[in-house]
């Protein structure tokens, strides 16, 4: 079988917001303060955080990340362990639970 286009090409992923993810009602009010305290805590130095969604935005919601650009510090796999799980802890705390972090 010979696939013509736009079948034989995979679908561009695209990068987009998350407003209609149920993280985006809590983000801005109180979580991004509490990651960062997380981050202060385990002196995570990161040059910014996020909240995205990437994957084919046609046809359904992609998957949501919040994602953190550390510092060349070197972070040991054991304290991006410990970060990720308290960050887990916090969007669990708010209901969220379909959420990777990326580190």
């Amino acid at each position: 079988m010979v696939l013509s286009e736009p079948e034989a090409y995979p679908r561009s992923k695209e990068i987009g917001g998350v407003s209609d993810h149920s993280l985006s009602g809590v983000w801005n009010g109180s979580l991004a303060f509490l990651i960062h305290s997380v981050k202060e805590a385990n002196t995570v130095r990161s040059r910014s955080t996020g909240v995205v969604s990437t994957g084919c935005m046609r046809g359904y919601v992609p998957p949501v990340a919040v994602w953190i650009s550390v510092t060349p510090d070197p972070l040991f796999y054991r304290d991006r362990q410990i970060v990720s799980n308290a960050f887990k802890e916090l969007f669990a705390v708010h209901n969220i639970n379909d959420i990777a972090v990326v580190i």
